[in-house]
């Protein structure tokens, strides 16, 4: 693995001397304003080289040299440099692991060069850019002219230190400075540590004809399309945020509760059915056995009416008997022997109506036995559909208090899940369309930049830009940036930057610009490592935090419980730095507590408070110097 980290820093200078030590992986210089951060940030940049001298604060008042102690990530080994405040010398010399500063004179290995050209064998640009694997590179200067130059230490040095200015800026992280003359030169560079290709294997891009309006106008319809799916996915991803989504788990539990209660409602249903039909089976029995059993009574009364009739021709018959015999008492003649024959048939009447006495109370008995069987089936059929009908209320009780609302339910639960799951959906086919109208538009724009001038081509090839994207996606995803982000790349010369959900990195504020642009050059790093590419893997940055915190304190407080998520997820995800690498951050922001016990042991962290308690800063208090 090549590059190198830092172990030690050491200030000196009229017999007294400061330090701070650093480990490989994730370290964490906070703490309060104006205790030497910057300070700090500054002279380790001016041990490796850097022509700018850090500014003189009271503290460093008396301190004039710095001691940076160095070793190499791959064949472990352990240098010291040496440089006095104001020269242009720097002392080198190997040590092992266990040696340091002892006080004594310091021990010349090799002594280099800040000033003259680059390439020289003695200046420290060649030496550190060995430690790196990156010495003996040539990048581009102009791809009209096709010239070269030698990479330096001094434009991977901007790479790799970023001060607090810079990292609010709306320029490109990947351009070294605003200055046009720059561009290509550090994308050539860009190119290098994604590839491993130096100029010398850059193809220069033959020119064409290319129908410029035809261009032109497609590049306005894409930038449109960007726009308009950007403001498409913003109020998607709105949209999401207000429903409720839930797994995919709870949905198949969901969706099997609402199979099985439908499946018992269809089983309730046709079992009312069923009781339905015996409970008409048995109203047309008891309509039966009801007109059957008035027509018995009707019977039965008609039995009854004729034995009142006979008793009564009876019972008057005796009566007329006990008249005397001067009459006939069947047609009231005075009685002589030719009304013998009358009295006769009076006898035989008397002898048929009580036959039919007799045969209608028979009849009537069993009239009667028939309709008290009626009757008892009668009652027997109207249980049996007293049984059923509540048979048939439990069923719709069941269904409208119980099985219904709870179908409604789950369905409306189903619903909201599979609303949720059809606007991720669609959150996803917009990444996509962006993609791919990114893509068309680096195609379109080299067409017409080829057009115009070789030298505003892009250099590096889009599938390359692609997947250094995605490292910085996933860094940006893992700090909660947004609710769903989506990084991709403007190869435009003027931008040359990533664009974030199809908004461009430089159209955010001044927060969002700082710990974007943190999570480009974390993702480089992060491509290197990967695809085992030659690169310090080494990343200073000064306050990438602060400005984002300060940027939220006029919002709301739900904006306010936001950053402090980003930040948690940043210090969670930072303390993740591998040991194959080292950053180190300089910020006035600090990890809260809760995030602190996540992280502990995790990162090299050095408090400055700014008081009496703990270390007060780099330096101690101007009183006790």
């Amino acid at each position: 693995m090549s590059g190198f980290y830092i172990k030690e820093l050491t200030v000196s200078g009229g017999g007294q001397q400061v330090n701070l030590k650093f480990e490989k992986g994730a370290n964490l210089v906070t703490g309060a304003s104006d205790t030497g951060k910057t300070y700090v940030f500054s002279v380790i940049s001016y041990a490796l080289g850097s022509s700018q001298e850090p500014k003189t604060i009271p503290e460093a008042v008396g301190y004039n040299e710095v001691y940076l102690t160095i070793a190499t990530f791959k064949n472990p080994a352990t240098y010291i440099l040496h440089r006095v405040f104001g020269k242009n010398q720097i002392h080198i010399r190997q040590v092992n692991h266990t040696d340091g500063l002892d006080g004594k004179p310091f021990s010349v290995y090799k002594k280099f060069t800040t000033a003259g050209k680059a390439s020289a064998e003695n200046h420290i640009s060649g030496f550190l850019l060995s430690l790196c694997g990156l010495n003996n590179l040539l990048i581009l200067e102009s791809k009209t002219t096709g010239k070269t130059v030698n990479l330096t230490y001094s434009y991977l040095r901007k790479l790799t230190f970023i001060d607090e200015s810079r990292i609010i800026t709306t320029g490109s992280p990947f351009y070294f400075s605003d200055q046009y003359i720059d561009r290509t030169k550090s994308q050539s560079l860009l190119n290098l540590l994604l590839t491993g290709h130096d100029a010398s294997e850059v193809k220069q891009i033959e020119e064409q004809k290319v129908k410029e309006t035809r261009i032109t106008g497609k590049l306005e319809f894409l930038s449109g399309q960007v726009l308009r799916f950007a403001h498409e996915k913003e109020l998607t991803t709105a949209e999401y945020a207000t429903s409720v989504g839930k797994s995919h788990e709870i949905y198949l539990e969901i969706d099997r509760e609402l199979r099985e209660s439908i499946e018992l409602a269809k089983a309730l249903t046709a079992r009312k059915n069923e009781v339905t039909l015996v409970l008409q089976n048995y109203y047309e029995k008891l309509s039966y056995k009801t007109e059957l059993l008035n027509r018995f009574k009707v019977l039965e009364k008609q039995y009854l009416s004729d034995n009142e009739r006979l008793n009564f021709i009876l019972e008057s018959s005796i009566l007329s008997s006990q008249l005397g015999d001067t009459l006939c008492p069947i047609c009231s003649s005075p009685l002589d022997e030719n009304h013998l024959l009358h009295v006769s048939e009076h006898e035989n009447f008397r002898v048929a109506a009580l036959e039919e006495i007799n045969r209608n109370s028979t009849k009537l008995i069993g009239l009667r036995a028939s309709i008290l069987d009626l009757q008892t089936e009668e009652s027997e059929i109207r249980i049996g559909i007293a049984g059923e009908g509540a048979e048939i209320s439990q069923i719709e009780l069941e269904l409208s208090e119980n099985l219904t609302p709870k179908i409604e339910h789950l369905r409306s639960d189903l619903r909201i899940y599979l609303n949720a799951e059809r606007l991720l959906n669609k959150i996803s086919f917009i990444d996509e369309q962006l993609s791919s109208l990114y893509q068309e538009k680096d195609r379109l724009e080299k067409q017409l930049k080829l057009k115009e001038t070789a030298e505003d081509g892009a250099i590096v090839e889009y599938s390359s830009l692609l997947e250094l994207s995605a490292f910085i996606e996933t860094r940006l995803s893992a700090w909660n940036y947004e609710q769903y982000v989506k990084v991709d790349f403007d190869s435009r010369y003027q931008t040359f930057d990533i664009a974030i959900s199809g908004k461009n990195r430089s159209s955010y504020g001044k927060g969002k610009r700082s710990i974007s642009f943190a999570a480009c050059l974390l993702g480089l790093m992060d491509y290197s490592q990967i695809n085992e590419m030659n690169s310090p893997n080494l990343l200073v940055l000064d306050s990438p935090l602060t400005t984002f915190e300060e940027k939220k304190q006029e919002t709301t407080q739900e904006d306010d419980l936001l950053s402090k998520q980003v930040l948690r997820s940043f210090f969670i995800d930072f303390a993740e730095t591998s040991d194959s690498s080292q950053v180190i951050i300089f910020d006035n922001k600090m990890p809260d507590r809760a995030t602190m016990q996540l992280i502990n042991g995790k990162v090299n962290m050095h408090v400055f408070t700014g008081s009496a308690q703990g270390r007060f800063g780099f330096f101690p208090p101007s009183s006790q110097n």
